[in-house]
């Protein structure tokens, strides 16, 4: 499937009204026009959820990405309805580039549970930050009753905690 069509299924997700979009290159200026039934709606006038999700559908969605992409906290300023979407976006983008992606979301980190084995900890301990992979075969049994996402309740929060929960972790 085209890249533009994927990226608009995927932008109806937040809007749904939305048919097509259009570029339109102005001497200096670029804009960008989301195309309902009747109406081209410009960019400007669109929430910053919808214009974050809007840059992370094009960035996720590139064919031809570069080698390395690195996103930071990628669902803040999205609808939760669409933490899902993204999760498999990311995962789907990982396929053709390399990911670094943070986050405190415990919902994004549910999309993962599948594959824990793709999530990096990272901890601050003794003055010093450490990251350690998560290991499917000892989450396993866990993850039968549990998220990923659950792991650490505090943290998926925001909170800054020392509880852990998984039994890959040391108390």
């Amino acid at each position: 499937m085209p890249t533009k069509r994927l990226l608009v299924e995927a932008l109806q997700q937040c809007f749904p009204g939305i048919t097509d979009f259009s570029v339109q290159i102005d001497s200096a200026t670029v804009q960008i026009f989301l195309e309902e039934a009747r109406w081209s709606l410009p960019a400007t006038r669109l929430s910053d959820g919808t214009m974050r999700w809007l840059a992370l559908l094009a960035l996720l969605l590139d064919p031809k990405p570069p080698p390395l992409i690195v996103i930071e906290e990628p669902e803040l300023g999205l609808h939760p309805d669409l933490i899902r979407s993204l999760g498999e976006l990311l995962r789907r983008a990982s396929e053709r580039t390399q990911l670094i992606v943070t986050t405190h979301s415990g919902a994004l980190l549910d999309t993962f549970s599948d594959t824990p084995d793709v999530v990096l900890v990272c901890e601050r301990e003794q003055g010093s930050t450490s990251m350690r992979r998560l290991e499917r075969d000892v989450l396993a049994d866990w993850l039968k009753d549990y998220s990923l996402g659950s792991t650490r309740p505090g943290c998926a929060s925001g909170a800054r905690t020392r509880r852990r929960c998984s039994p890959s972790w040391r108390d």
